[in-house]
């Protein structure tokens, strides 16, 4: 498999969860859940593929570069381009004008965006957090797909989209970007750079 393709499955690895929540279980548009679930994959895919010729062109396992890294691509390109003004989650939506949802879009765009960059790097010790994130995403990613179909089923939509949204983003996408953050950046990368 070539750098390119596994740059690019690896950030939509971990896309297609959030994206599979909001189209197929919680069906936040209501509308084309297919087609929603298409689209935002090949959006990605654009953006990923950009992200990977920045990764090409710079080094950016350092620990100042893979922040100004997440800097861009998950607060600029994920949060305010994406969020804020293609779908219209920015401050001014009262839906979503609070901190805890802004922290778990960051973490969210962040999380996708970063991944691939741990994937692609070629040493034990991150190969070794590489294999045990991908195990636990799986694990979590079941478990809560398994939960919100089981609870749909038998509880109000509004209650399966809050649950769905804050079992989805407020705690997993939060949970392993904070952990990606320490584990990765803050211990391997920062203590390279000492």
């Amino acid at each position: 498999m070539s750098e390119y393709v596994k740059f690019l499955l690896s950030g939509l690895f971990i896309a297609a969860l959030g994206e599979f929540v909001n189209n197929f279980i919680i069906i936040i548009e209501g509308v084309h859940p297919l087609g929603n679930f298409l689209f935002a994959m090949v959006f990605y895919s654009v953006i990923l593929s950009f992200a990977y010729h920045v990764w090409r062109r710079i080094n950016v396992y350092t620990f100042k570069r893979t922040i100004i890294y997440m800097l861009c691509f998950g607060l600029a390109i994920g949060l305010f381009l994406n969020e804020w003004i293609l779908v219209g989650n920015s401050l001014a939506n009262p839906e979503t004008a609070n901190v805890m949802s802004q922290f778990s879009m960051i973490s969210y765009h962040t999380l996708l965006y970063t991944f691939p960059l741990l994937v692609m790097r070629k040493n034990i010790e991150t190969s070794l957090f590489v294999k045990e994130f991908k195990r636990a995403w799986l694990v979590f990613s079941a478990l809560l797909v398994l939960v919100l179909l089981l609870i749909k089923s038998n509880l109000s939509q509004e209650f399966v989209l809050g649950f769905g949204i804050i079992l989805t983003y407020f705690i997993g996408y939060n949970l392993f970007f904070v952990t990606v953050l320490y584990a990765y950046v803050w211990k391997q990368l920062r203590k390279s750079t000492s």
